[in-house]
């Protein structure tokens, strides 16, 4: 059976009122999530503690299985009983300061979809780096070619293009964004900067196409850091991209073989060793 996981990238953001620890907490982040991992967590949900394992992969990379403790209903010979289940989900973590990566496999059978898994997660770790002046989100990686599909469908209707980007900690994304954009964000403790394009009056937008090379590079940072890209067309309310993420499909993991999640590792995260 192939399991099925969404991509999604843990940033982290300072926190405090005092702006002289956000330095010195941004510059320890990574090494800050890897202490927090390698310590319990309070995962809860619905105000139950869960249980979960987690282990420490090679190269900065680790494995959790998080289990839902739900009620079952058998029957047999006519008779019912409620019986413990819990079914468990695996999380897959690659803490590269320039990637911050994270495959969380989407099983209905254990929680309804990732996107529920992903907010118990963050919510664990937020209460661990809570000491450290530091907060994580986890945001779902958007398929970039949702906005191309948007851009197509509605060619030469196209009055407003609005891209948003969170605070500038995750390098593979902001590599593409406007350094002024990028310092401006940061010397703010901003939690979001934007940028919209609007065409005159009554003309539409030009240009919307994988050969701009400003836009593409626009709509990959946006998509990597999970923030939807809105589009306005004539005539329409604001459509927007969000509704599809990166995933991977994988066969069924043994999670009490090491060296079985050791390969998962790489193959999710396509490298054997941090760059």
């Amino acid at each position: 059976m192939l399991l099925k996981f969404d991509e999604y990238r843990i940033q982290f953001k300072p926190t405090g009122s005092d702006a002289s620890l956000w330095q010195d907490a941004m510059k320890n982040k990574n090494e800050t999530f890897s202490k927090i991992l390698d310590e319990k967590l309070i995962v809860q949900y619905k105000g139950k503690d869960l249980n979960y394992k987690g282990i420490a992969l090679k190269n900065s990379k680790y494995y959790f299985r998080i289990a839902n403790s739900k009620k079952k209903r058998i029957e047999k010979d006519f008779h019912i009983q409620h019986v413990k289940d819990e079914p468990s989900s695996s999380i897959f973590i690659w803490n590269n300061p320039n990637e911050q990566r994270i495959f969380i496999e989407s099983d209905i059978t254990a929680f309804t979809n990732s996107k529920v898994l992903a907010g118990i997660f963050e919510r664990a770790l937020n209460m661990s780096l809570y000491d450290y002046n530091l907060r994580a989100e986890i945001k779902g990686e958007i398929e970039e070619s949702e906005f191309w599909d948007l851009a197509e469908r509605y060619k030469d209707k196209i009055t407003q293009i609005s891209f948003k980007f969170t605070y500038p900690n995750l390098p593979s994304a902001h590599r593409d964004i406007s350094e002024d954009i990028t310092a401006a964000t940061r010397s703010l403790n901003a939690d979001e900067a934007g940028i919209s394009f609007t065409a005159n009056n009554s003309d539409t937008l030009s240009n919307i196409n994988p050969d701009n090379e400003n836009l593409v590079n626009l709509n990959r940072a946006a998509s990597i850091q999970g923030m939807p890209v809105g589009i306005r067309v004539k005539g329409m309310k604001m459509q927007k991209t969000g509704s599809t993420l990166k995933h991977f499909e994988a066969e069924e993991i043994d999670f009490e073989d090491y060296d079985q999640l050791e390969k998962f590792a790489d193959k999710f995260f396509n490298s054997d060793t941090d760059q």
